[in-house]
């Protein structure tokens, strides 16, 4: 997909980079994907895959180094500062995962644990929940060369948020939101007040949260407890397969920050964590069957019956 997008930028660029004269979009790669900030989000996934291959020492080098030049090539090009903020910090996460000192080790889930902790405290303030958090995004901006309005997005959280009020517990129904803009539609309102038609709510928990309301959002976060709970769990038995899924939930709960991926089927996220998902809950039965084998295997000097 990424050296694809290359090789489509060099050969028609008039259709891989977006053509806008001015703004954030101005000569930045979109390549085979919709728009800059996939483009950014997919190379972001595989400079991670690249690195953890590289890590574990489980492709030969020069396949990890052509791929992790392909795809610093693409998200370079696409100019998405919410993808190379998620890569770096993904990255040096996955880097102490896997090199890591023995003795720090242990205390690898309390790192976990405060990682997520000031993730919940990141969205809580992006979204407004409590007045006054405000403060804890000033660092967002200088990191990535926003400002507080995270290009615009604010306005549109505003709107959302206005829209959510009306069904705050159920939601508005899954995907019944951003229909098209129509005048006929809810989200029409976007267009009346912001002269522009966003697509999405460019934020993937407010997204879950106009659309499956509080109680979904609840799931959801329930879902990430009990993935990064079981990461943690194959952490202590197989650190090389653990330290992936646990980078890969970084980079999700970061991206999602600043775009709507999370139950977004057109997103090769979606995908990726589908996939995640159950590699690691296959993983976790293999240990317990494999555990519970040994467990039962006869003594020593015993034949186990035919």
């Amino acid at each position: 997909m990424l050296a694809g997008s290359i090789v489509f930028g060099l050969a028609w660029p008039t259709l891989a980079i977006h053509q806008e004269s001015s703004g954030v979009l101005e000569g930045a790669w979109h390549g085979l994907a919709n728009h800059k900030n996939g483009l950014g989000n997919i190379a972001c996934i595989g400079l991670l895959l690249c690195l953890h291959a590289f890590l574990s020492r489980e492709t030969p080098l020069w396949k990890t180094v052509i791929g992790g030049c392909i795809a610093a090539i693409c998200l370079i090009l696409s100019r998405s500062s919410t993808s190379l903020m998620a890569t770096v910090f993904s990255l040096i996460f996955l880097t102490m995962l896997l090199r890591s000192p023995v003795g720090l080790r242990p205390y690898m889930p309390y790192l976990v644990g405060l990682f997520v902790a000031v993730l919940l405290v990141y969205s809580l303030a992006m979204l407004n929940v409590i007045p006054g958090m405000g403060v804890f995004l000033k660092p967002i901006g200088t990191l990535t060369g926003k400002d507080l309005t995270f290009t615009g997005r604010t306005d549109i959280w505003d709107i959302m948020q206005e829209h959510i009020r009306l069904q705050p517990y159920l939601g508005s129904g899954y995907g019944a939101y951003w229909t098209g803009a129509d005048e006929a539609t809810a989200s029409y309102e976007h267009v009346r007040r912001l002269q522009f038609y966003p697509g999405s709510a460019h934020n993937g928990y407010l997204e879950i949260l106009n659309e499956l309301g509080a109680i979904g959002l609840l799931v959801l976060f329930g879902y990430l407890i009990v993935f990064v709970s079981q990461a943690l769990t194959l952490l202590k038995v197989d650190r090389v397969q653990a330290s992936i899924y646990l980078a890969l939930f970084l980079q999700q709960a970061i991206t999602n920050l600043a775009e709507s991926r999370w139950l977004s089927p057109l997103s090769v996220d979606f995908v990726i964590m589908t996939l995640a998902t159950a590699g690691l809950a296959r993983a976790l039965i293999e240990h317990r069957v494999n555990r519970g084998s040994q467990n039962a295997w006869p003594p020593a000097g015993t034949v186990p019956a035919r």
